[in-house]
């Protein structure tokens, strides 16, 4: 057997967004209010990454997650990567700032937190990476939010003019508690997901294929067969857009059997993540997180009585 077509109706379908909006416009509303020195609020520097953003979130994807890029500040890897000429070139044509994150976030905090907004008080926890507001039965009409202080990161290599604009564009964010910096590209992650969508690929069918394999994953986190820290929503996502577009069927059964299937056969740490700028599967315990994840299921597939 394996998975009927009303159970992948019912899985495939995208959770509700109205709170999620109404809580990114709050957000906005608090920066440009009380942020607008350091961050440039009318730009793309305040945006949405995660599930929601790239519409893979289903209906237990309850929070969101914005990223606050400090204005007129970011990080890069010139120095390391481009010949001497461009290097001077760069030095030039950009100054050094004495701007951390660990500033900016902090910065962030104290300008926010507390602060009324549609009649109401707005409280933060500090977390490792980002600032936390937790919905709860007074702020009924938001959900949580993470809120991620991060530098622009421009990704150079040896070709590379300096020209901001023709650098591939990420973020770096900093974790207090392991004292690393984290460098990951969210737009591009979207931009590319956006085009594994389309009609001339997978005729519409990737994002909702994400979601199915979200519900499968909730489905053996429920039952008991994994625990939800096997296989991260975003490794989940990354996996499938490994999957080739053609066989992101548009008979759904056929569809999830194909995908499963190919990954049994085809899973390797030569996998890349969706923005395509690193491997997914950085050390041997992810690949095997990966693989037991997919043989439990394939196991549910084979076995659905649903």
């Amino acid at each position: 057997m394996s998975f009927t077509y009303e159970i992948l109706e019912i899985w495939k379908r995208r959770g509700a967004d109205n709170k999620s909006k109404n809580t990114y416009e709050m957000i906005n509303k608090l920066l440009e209010q009380y942020c607008s020195d350091i961050v440039d609020v009318n730009s793309n520097s305040v945006f949405l990454q995660g599930s929601y953003a790239n519409h893979t979130n289903i209906k237990e994807d309850s929070d969101i997650d914005v990223v606050i890029l400090a204005n007129d500040v970011f990080s890069h890897n010139a120095r390391e990567v481009l010949p001497q000429s461009k290097i001077e070139e760069f030095n030039r044509t950009y100054y050094p700032s004495d701007e951390t994150l660990s500033n900016f976030k902090e910065k962030l905090y104290q300008r926010i937190n507390g602060k009324v907004i549609c009649g109401k008080k707005m409280f933060l926890e500090r977390g490792n990476k980002t600032l936390k507001f937790n919905q709860n039965n007074e702020y009924s009409e938001y959900v949580s939010v993470d809120i991620v202080p991060a530098f622009e990161y421009r990704k150079y290599n040896p070709n590379s003019v300096v020209d901001k604009d023709k650098q591939a564009e990420g973020i770096k964010i900093y974790d207090s508690r392991t004292k690393e910096y984290i460098i990951n590209y969210p737009k591009i992650h979207k931009a590319n997901g956006e085009a594994k969508n389309q009609v001339y690929r997978t005729d519409g069918n990737y994002k909702e294929t994400v979601r199915i394999f979200k519900q499968i994953k909730k489905h053996l986190i429920d039952t008991g067969e994994i625990h939800e820290s096997l296989m991260p929503s975003y490794h989940l996502e990354c996996m499938l857009y490994n999957v080739p577009d053609n066989l992101f069927k548009k008979d759904l059964p056929k569809r999830i059997d194909a995908i499963l299937s190919w990954l049994e056969e085809n899973l390797s740490d030569k996998f890349v993540e969706q923005h395509e700028m690193t491997r997914l599967f950085i050390d041997k315990q992810a690949l095997c997180d990966a693989n037991m994840f997919l043989q439990h299921s394939i196991f549910l597939s084979n076995h659905w009585r649903g």
